[in-house]
């Protein structure tokens, strides 16, 4: 089964490293996804600027019924909405994975994992 964590492609190397750390935890495998911002334009490569399409069209083919991780800075405060209006519930819908708020630290990546049902060494 496995997840899915999605990012900015500045933060690639950090997001690997951390969803390492968070799969041994919980002995499941996860798969860093980083989203090219056609949105905006490819020199903006942070996740908190990061829209829901783009984000849809770089996870479609690869979420396979698994949940997937956006960053919360990529999310509007207080809301599950990306700055295109796109909602995690739109891009759920869409690709038929559940798309959750992941947060902004491994803690929170982790966190989110277990209210998924993830639990360590499961």
């Amino acid at each position: 089964e496995g997840f899915v964590v999605v990012t900015g492609t500045l933060a690639r190397p950090y997001v690997e490293r951390a969803v390492e750390a968070v799969s041994e935890r919980l002995g499941v495998e996860g798969e860093v996804v980083a989203v090219r911002n056609e949105f905006l334009g490819s020199s903006v490569t942070v996740a908190g600027l990061l829209a829901g399409r783009d984000v849809l069209e770089a996870t479609r083919n690869v979420a396979r019924g698994r949940p997937v991780l956006v960053p919360g800075s990529a999310l509007r405060a207080g809301s599950d909405e990306f700055l295109d209006g796109l909602s995690l519930g739109d891009l759920s819908a869409a690709t038929g994975a559940r798309f959750v708020d992941g947060g902004w630290l491994p803690s929170h990546m982790l966190a989110a994992l277990r209210d998924l049902g993830h639990r360590e060494g499961t």
